[in-house]
């Protein structure tokens, strides 16, 4: 259990801080990107409003962030004018020199039929109407989305290793961290371990008691009930024990074993007392499905299902047993009559919980479901119980 915990409370910690991250470095990258679309759209507005070119004395411009007496000489950029029909009118490349004739007129009729503003590979483009013409303007982005590129890179690797360098600290933190909650699950197993061994002499000495009792004076039917009781209170001694014991070892004999004769045989063991309910035992169950798990923990896990849909059935129906592949996970279900309210209740599979209407009249302690959860999360499974209100299905996926 405290295995489970520790992984669970490294795992969320993990997912917190690569979630932080994440956000983070996307606001971070984010931000660059729209730094370096903006510096070339600041560039291009200047180049479409002087017809393509740079202008050479203008205080306005050089009042714009980033402009500087030296952004012209550092710029890389081309133009290209086009007529109404996308025919090249005009160029200018004095600018540039990674481009030959032929790539830039293509570059010039692909942003042509794109939309007014954009990246075509690495070049940012800008269209503007001038003399009757289309003016497209280049601007070579390529320096600046390298840098972005490079930073990203740089980025992803420092989150990647401030994740791995969390993972250990956390590793190690969590074992302090969970340290109190071990000492308390220990104190806890310890208590209801030595209760419960407690409890079976004063019940030994009182069912002792009793049969000499009914030898002296006769059975009667105080008797019987003090007698049960000490039944009741031996089975939840035992209940007890047993689940403490698998908070602390949990599963290991796994094995492939036929599920299908397992859930049928374990259902008609409970066929007399469900026909003495007036009620019919439908089984629904596929042939051949094989299960790799606990076999005896699975028994206990159908006996408890069983069990707990005869002793709570109400009103008119049958039991039903389902047993079904869904590719590689086996689906058992078994769903009773019931007036449960309609609706998901997870909280059958607290331990100690009941119903307040079943406390005192059907021999429950509210542990039998909570061992069933317990045996399907050990076999990396899941439960789940649904009422609509006249039947409540109660199913396992393991």
């Amino acid at each position: 259990m405290i295995k489970k915990l520790r992984i669970k409370f490294i795992f969320i910690s993990l997912a917190s801080v690569a979630t932080v991250f994440l956000l983070i470095m996307s606001v971070i990258f984010a931000i660059n990107y729209k730094n370096v679309v903006e510096r070339a759209d600041m560039l291009l507005d200047v180049l479409s409003s002087n017809m393509g070119d740079f202008p050479v004395q203008d205080k306005a411009h050089k009042r714009r962030p980033g402009f500087t007496p030296e952004t012209p000489y550092e710029t890389r950029f081309f133009w290209v004018k086009l007529d109404d029909d996308g025919n090249v009118t005009d160029t200018n490349t004095k600018s540039i020199k990674a481009l030959d004739e032929d790539e830039i007129e293509k570059y010039a009729k692909d942003a042509y039929k794109e939309s007014d503003k954009g990246f075509i590979n690495s070049y940012r483009y800008q269209k503007s109407e001038t003399d009757g013409e289309i003016l497209v303007v280049f601007v070579d982005c390529t320096r600046d989305l390298q840098m972005f590129k490079d930073f990203v890179v740089t980025g992803i690797f420092v989150c990647v290793l401030g994740l791995f360098l969390v993972f250990w600290a956390v590793f190690f933190l969590s074992k302090l961290a969970l340290s109190p909650v071990e000492r308390a699950m220990e104190r806890q197993k310890r208590f209801i371990t030595d209760a419960s061994h407690e409890l079976k002499t004063p019940l030994t000495v009182i069912d002792a008691s009793i049969e000499v009792i009914e030898m002296e004076n006769g059975g009667s039917k105080w008797t019987e009930n003090a007698k049960e009781q000490v039944v009741r209170l031996r089975d939840l001694c035992e209940h007890l024990v047993e689940l403490s014991r698998f908070d602390e070892k949990g599963l290991s004999q796994f094995a492939w074993f036929d599920m299908s004769e397992l859930t049928e045989s374990l259902a008609l063991w409970f066929e007399t007392p469900i026909q003495a309910q007036n009620r019919q035992l439908v089984l629904n169950i596929e042939k051949g499905i094989k299960l790799n798990g606990d076999k005896k923990a699975v028994t206990r896990l159908i006996d408890q299902l069983m069990d707990n849909a005869v002793k709570y059935s109400e009103g008119d129906g049958d039991i039903t047993v389902s047993l079904t592949k869904s590719g590689s996970k086996v689906v058992l279900e078994v769903s009773n009559p019931s007036s449960v309210p309609e609706g998901e209740h997870d909280e059958f599979f607290e331990r100690f919980w009941r119903r307040d209407e079943s406390r005192s009249d059907r021999g429950s302690y509210g542990i039998g479901l909570s061992a069933v959860s317990m045996i399907a999360e050990e076999h990396h499974g899941r439960v789940s119980a649904v009422s609509d209100g006249k039947t409540v299905k109660i199913k396992i996926v393991l």
